[in-house]
């Protein structure tokens, strides 16, 4: 019994240390998300194709991301030499997670297509967070 009060009261401790990077992060992915929706939804109501309207939506949204998550959310000091190839490569892999279940949702469940971008929106944030916290800006604070 001791060994898992151990582990909630770690898991707590581990929890309320990301609070403020998470919050600032989905603040900034608040804004993100206004402006990437937006071209995607405009794009697509403009008889876009929706994997050309989510391509183009995240590829704008990707330096307003970084400037913000650099500075606001993650406080790094990082060189953008560093920190950016990472940074890509964090939301290299969370928009793949991204490709990976909008096409899973439009291919195979007929999902409506908004709803789609939703739902994958949602994962590309999750594995974008941690491959900022993880990868790109934390790491690379003790680096510097």
């Amino acid at each position: 019994m001791g060994s898992k009060k151990s582990a909630i009261g770690t898991a707590r401790r581990v929890v309320a240390k990301e609070i403020p990077y998470f919050s600032r992060y989905i603040l900034v992915g608040v804004l993100n998300t206004v402006l990437g929706y937006g071209i995607i939804f405009g794009l697509m109501a403009c008889s876009f194709n929706p994997y050309l309207s989510n391509a183009l939506g995240y590829m704008i949204g990707i330096s307003f991301s970084y400037v913000l998550n650099k500075r606001f959310s993650f406080r790094s000091s990082a060189p953008d030499r560093i920190a950016f190839p990472l940074f890509l490569a964090s939301l290299g892999t969370a928009y793949l997670a991204n490709l990976a279940v909008l096409f899973s949702l439009l291919k195979f469940l007929a999902v409506n297509p908004y709803v789609a971008q939703i739902v994958a929106g949602g994962v590309y944030t999750l594995v974008g967070f941690l491959g900022s916290r993880y990868l790109a800006f934390t790491a690379l604070q003790s680096r510097s």
